[in-house]
């Protein structure tokens, strides 16, 4: 369990402690890969997100479903608190000899996984992820006034005019669960 506690922490979508300790499995797509955090209160700012994970995620999620009663169960947080989850990430640290990292510094590891994965991704993928991202929630696309006109702020074609760099960035942000793609340059400094 611990295992996929921290393999979601590195892979997956960087999850802040208190949004994974209230994870439950009635929250995992496994055909989509992905996790949505929309517990109310779970996320900061109250602001619902998807977190996406690779195969190597969905493979230690399943092996540990069977063990739950229930959906609703949270997977790490019946089980831990998030000062044990500080201290497996410590131990990890020190067993691996990687000098002291704190839980954030998954943030910066998962984002750098991720903008390696979409380096891969044409245009169209990273333009079909993002809506699928701000579709969970009419709050991550809300209706704004362009030129006298209601619009979704994000649609495909609005998104078309992007340039790739700006798409990836945009992913990136919806990922961490921020509202700005500003938001993403302190992961990105190390």
């Amino acid at each position: 369990m611990e295992q996929a506690l921290l393999e979601l922490l590195t892979y997956g979508g960087s999850p802040r402690i208190s949004e994974l300790l209230r994870i439950s499995l009635d929250q995992i797509d496994f055909e989509k890969k992905c996790i949505y955090l929309n517990k109310k209160n779970q996320n900061k700012n109250n602001r619902p997100r998807m977190i996406p994970f690779p195969d190597i995620v969905l493979d230690k999620l399943k092996q540990i479903e069977p063990y739950f009663p229930n959906k609703q169960t949270n997977i790490w947080g019946h089980r831990m608190s998030a000062k044990q989850v500080r201290g497996l990430i410590k131990s990890c640290a020190a067993y691996g000899k990687v000098k002291y990292c704190a839980a954030h510094d998954f943030r910066k590891a998962g984002l750098e996984y991720q903008l390696r994965r979409l380096q891969k991704y044409s245009k169209q993928q990273l333009i079909d992820s993002i809506m699928e991202f701000v579709s969970i929630s009419p709050q991550l696309n809300p209706i704004v006034n362009r030129g006298g006109i209601k619009t979704p702020k994000y649609t495909p074609e609005i998104l078309a005019s992007k340039q790739i760099r700006w798409l990836q960035n945009q992913f990136l942000t919806q990922m961490l669960g921020h509202s700005r793609n500003d938001k993403v340059c302190p992961y990105k400094r190390g």
